[in-house]
């Protein structure tokens, strides 16, 4: 459910981002969590396993969780963009 409510969060964050200013207020009971086949989810889950995550504040498991998150779109960016080259035949 961690995993869940920050794919949530941070999916709230983006569509806020991209309404015109006053953006409202988030409140937790907004916040719909992220579904749980979602691999996003499936991708912090796992992140969360090889943490001791109950030891650190909930700054550093932030930066940890957003982080993998970064790192995971990089990635599927770049995935993404050489399939394209392999589809396109200039690979």
């Amino acid at each position: 459910m961690l995993a869940r409510r920050v794919v949530g969060v941070l999916d709230r964050q983006w569509l806020l981002a991209e309404l015109p200013d006053p953006r409202p207020l988030v409140r937790l009971g907004d916040i719909v969590p992220a579904d749980p086949a979602d691999e996003r989810v499936e991708l912090l889950v796992a992140m969360l396993r090889t943490l001791r995550w109950r030891v650190l504040t909930r700054a550093a498991l932030c930066r940890q969780r957003v982080s993998a998150l970064e790192s995971w779109s990089v990635r599927r960016q770049l995935a993404d963009i050489e399939l394209g080259w392999l589809l396109d035949g200039d690979g």
